[in-house]
């Protein structure tokens, strides 16, 4: 009883850390054992504050947690990466205009050439510039003349211009590879790890990486051809697969990942992939982000407006020092 009535004051004080009131005693007791005590109105109260402060603590940088799961990394990588895209997606814009307005002219679409199922290749703008890439088609929309694309790597294009795409022929064509990711929402593969950059592909580095199925699994790169921009894997499971292309290599996943609701880090060191966190969520680790999307989209922001600020004090500071 008197347990019990030291929990509910710790609860309705706000702290979301219940411990043990022993003085020789450092426990800490686990979401398990507050629901066992609490009614279930103020457990669940309990409960918003404790992941509200998860959240917390990744936002006024909590060293511990940003630390163990390399928070500052990943932020600087996903920053990149979404400059990367702005920039993409200005030159694909501004290619798409262009060649639109040049082919509608010249070339008469047949409309029953492009249809859900068929195998083509597609030619887009890359950071390495253009390339063609092999794909399915998914839907067709006559009145933009576009075409949404699942390339076979996973990707996703909503809308590629027809003047884009070339039908493979019959032999190639007719259905879906049976190896296709799973997809997001979004329409990207549920892989959250950034493909590797080339340099970071060295001898030595334990990777994920893709195999021929399709599928990503653990190992180590045993060497490196640059020159054709592939590399050998050695799986864990015994596999080699001396032709792993650098787009299929990515980074090793963490043994340290967020709850993807109450963001308390976990810590996976056997077992299979389903999980269930002691707040009642249920995830797969394979799929999971390391660190929730929301999260990292506040991560990102306060980054971004960081740097921004930094700008335009440096800015300031200059026009300051120049002679009038």
């Amino acid at each position: 009883d008197c347990f019990s009535k030291h929990v509910t004051t710790v609860v309705d004080s706000g702290a979301w850390q219940v411990r043990c009131p022993g003085e020789s005693c450092k426990y800490t007791l686990s979401a398990r054992d507050v629901e066992n005590i609490l009614s279930a109105d103020k457990y669940e109260k309990w409960q918003a504050t404790r992941n509200t402060s998860f959240r917390e603590r990744f936002m006024m940088n909590d060293k511990e947690m940003r630390d163990a799961l390399k928070v500052d990394k990943r932020v600087e990588t996903e920053v990149k990466r979404r400059e990367k895209r702005k920039r993409l997606q200005k030159d694909m814009e501004a290619a798409e205009a262009m060649m639109l307005r040049e082919n509608t002219k010249k070339k008469k679409f047949h409309f029953r050439h492009f249809r859900h199922g068929v195998r083509v290749n597609v030619a887009l703008m890359s950071a390495h510039g253009p390339r063609q890439k092999t794909g399915t088609i998914l839907e067709v929309n006559e009145s933009s003349m576009t075409a949404s694309i699942i390339y076979d790597d996973g990707e996703f294009w909503g809308f590629a211009p027809l003047t884009y795409i070339h039908v493979l022929p019959q032999n190639e064509a007719s259905q879906l590879p049976h190896d296709m990711p799973f997809l997001t929402n979004g329409g990207e593969a549920l892989l959250e790890e950034e493909v590797l950059e080339e340099e970071e592909i060295v001898e030595g580095r334990r990777v994920m990486a893709g195999w021929i199925n399709g599928d990503v699994y653990p190992g180590v790169i045993a060497s490196v051809n640059r020159k054709e921009k592939t590399a050998t894997i050695n799986y864990d499971d015994g596999d080699v697969w001396d032709k792993c292309p650098f787009h299929k290599i990515r980074e090793e996943q963490s043994s340290l990942k967020c709850c993807p609701r109450c963001v308390v880090i976990i810590y996976k060191y056997d077992g299979c992939g389903s999980m269930t966190c002691l707040c009642g969520e249920n995830f797969d680790w394979k799929t999971c982000c390391t660190i929730p999307p929301k999260l990292m989209d506040e991560l990102v922001e306060v980054e971004v407006n960081k740097r921004e600020n930094e700008a335009k004090t440096d800015m300031k500071i200059c026009s300051n020092e120049s002679p009038p």
